[in-house]
C-alpha cells in the first residue's frame, strides 16, 4: 500500500476497518479479522451449543427452539468470519443491482481479499441516520426512505437476495443522493415460493382480506401445537381484523412483527429461521427509513408494486427450465388423479375402503408405563416399612429399643428405594 490508516475508522467485536491507499492510487477500506479470534468464536459457540443441547430438554427450550436458534446462530457467525464469502456477496448485490441507479455497491479488489482480509473500494458519504447533517445537505429525506424501501423490496421480491443487517451505520448517502451499502457479511435468501407467499401476505394485508393472510402465514411456515391450532387462528384473525379497520398508511410493519413473536411464545408457535431473519430485516428496514420520514410505511409503499410490478416480480422466478419442470409435473399430477379418484371413489361406495395406521409412539408408550409401575410398586412397598416401623414403635418395642429400631428400619427403607431405583434402570 501506498499508505495505511494504523487508526480503525470502525472496530468491532470480529474485525475492524482501516482505510488506505493502492499503489495505483486508488483510495480502499481494510476490513481486518482480530487475531486469535476465530479460535475465541469457536470455543463460545461450543460452549452455547452444549447449552442449547441441555436446554432442549427442558420445557422452555422445546417451546423456543433453541438448539435452532443456536445452530442457526452458529452458522451465521461462522459465515461472517470468511471474509471471502463477503466479497461474493458484495459482487452478487452489485450485479443484481448494476441497472438500478438508486444504490451503490463499493467493488471488491481480489488482489488484496483472503478469509481473514476483505479489501473494498472506499465509499464517502453521510450515514443515513444523521438528519441534520442530510437536511443542511439539502437531501429531499422522504425520496430517501422511499428509495432506501425499494431497494429492500427489489431484493427480496424480486431477487430472493437481501441484505440482513440494516443498521443505519451501514448505509450512505452519496453526493449524488445515491445510497451505498455497507457491510455484506449477514445476507439471507427468499425461495420462490416463499417470495410468493410474502406477496399473497402484503396484498392481503392491503386489500383486507383475512383468507389470504391466514393462507400465506400458514404456506410461510407459522404453526402451533396441533391443541393450540384453533386458538391460534382465532388470535390471528383478531389481530388482522384489528390491523383491517386502520389506513394502510398506520400500519407498521415492526408493530406487525412484534405482535406475530407475541402470539408465537404465547401458542409456541415455530417461526422458521428464515423467515424470522427476513421479518426482521423488513421490520428494520423500515425502522431505518421512519428515522427519515416519520410518516413512512412499508407495506403502504409495497402498494404501488401490487398493482404494477406482479408480472415482472413473479415471471422472472420462472426460468424456461422451471417452467418446463412444472408443466410436465401438474401434467403427471392430472394423469394420475383421475384413475385415482375413480378407484377411490369405487372402494367408498362398496365399503373396501381400507386406513392403515401406524402407531409410532406405541414402544414409548408402553416403556413409559412400565416405569410408572415400578415406580408405584417401590411407593407401596416404603409406605408399607414406614407403616410396619410405626406398629413395632406403638405396640411392640420396649421405650429402650425404640430409637434404635427407628434407625434400623429408616436405613432398610432407604436401601429398599436404592433397590428399586437400580432394578428401574435396568428395566
Amino acid at each position: 500500500f501506498e499508505y495505511f490508516e494504523d487508526e480503525p475508522l470502525a472496530s468491532a467485536s470480529i474485525g475492524q476497518v482501516h482505510r488506505a491507499r493502492l499503489k495505483d492510487g486508488k483510495e480502499v477500506v481494510l476490513k481486518v479479522q482480530k487475531p486469535g479470534v476465530e479460535k475465541e468464536i469457536e470455543e463460545d459457540l461450543a460452549i452455547l451449543e452444549e447449552f442449547a443441547e441441555r436446554a432442549s430438554r427442558t420445557e422452555l427450550g422445546r417451546r423456543w427452539n433453541i438448539q435452532s436458534l443456536v445452530e442457526e446462530f452458529s452458522y451465521t457467525i461462522r459465515n461472517e468470519l470468511d471474509y471471502i464469502r463477503e466479497g461474493r456477496n458484495c459482487e452478487t448485490f452489485r450485479k443484481n443491482f448494476q441497472d438500478y441507479r438508486g444504490v451503490y455497491m463499493p467493488e471488491v479488489y481480489w488482489d488484496y481479499t483472503t478469509r481473514r482480509v476483505l479489501c473494498l473500494e472506499y465509499v464517502e458519504g453521510i450515514k443515513i441516520n444523521s438528519v441534520p447533517e442530510l437536511t443542511k445537505a439539502g437531501y429531499d429525506l422522504r425520496a430517501l426512505a422511499k428509495r432506501g424501501a425499494r431497494i429492500y423490496i427489489k431484493m427480496i421480491f424480486e431477487d430472493g437476495f437481501f441484505h440482513a443487517d440494516p443498521h443505519p451505520g451501514n448505509f450512505l448517502v452519496m453526493k449524488d443522493g445515491r445510497i451505498a451499502l455497507l457491510d455484506y457479511g449477514m445476507v439471507g435468501t427468499v425461495s420462490n415460493m416463499d417470495r410468493l407467499n410474502l406477496f399473497q401476505l402484503m396484498y392481503g394485508i392491503l386489500r383486507n382480506d383475512l383468507d389470504l393472510v391466514m393462507d400465506a402465514l400458514y404456506d410461510l411456515g407459522v404453526s402451533a401445537r396441533t391443541r393450540s391450532e384453533k386458538f391460534l387462528s382465532r388470535e390471528l384473525e383478531i389481530l388482522f381484523s384489528y390491523y383491517f379497520m386502520q389506513p394502510v398508511r398506520e400500519v407498521k410493519l415492526s408493530k406487525v412483527v412484534n405482535d406475530t413473536l407475541r402470539l408465537s411464545y404465547k401458542y409456541r408457535m415455530k417461526l422458521p429461521s428464515d423467515l424470522f431473519l427476513l421479518l426482521k430485516t423488513l421490520a428494520l428496514a423500515e425502522g431505518t427509513a421512519i428515522q427519515l420520514d416519520p410518516d413512512f410505511r412499508l407495506v403502504k409503499e409495497i402498494e404501488p408494486l401490487m398493482k404494477k410490478g406482479f408480472r415482472r416480480m413473479i415471471f422472472p422466478m420462472l426460468t424456461k427450465s422451471e417452467f418446463v419442470k412444472n408443466t410436465l409435473m401438474l401434467t403427471k399430477l392430472g394423469l394420475e388423479a383421475v384413475p385415482k379418484t375413480k378407484k377411490f371413489l369405487r372402494e367408498l361406495e362398496r365399503g373396501e375402503l381400507r386406513v392403515s395406521v401406524d402407531y409410532t409412539g406405541e414402544e414409548k408408550l408402553i416403556e413409559d408405563l412400565r416405569k410408572d409401575i415400578n415406580r408405584l410398586a417401590m411407593s407401596v412397598i416404603t409406605l408399607g416399612f414406614m407403616i410396619a416401623t410405626a406398629i413395632i414403635l406403638l405396640f411392640v418395642v420396649p421405650h429402650l429399643l425404640k430409637e434404635f429400631v427407628v434407625y434400623l428400619m429408616a436405613g432398610l427403607t432407604i436401601l429398599m428405594v436404592l433397590y428399586g431405583f437400580v432394578k428401574l434402570r435396568k428395566t
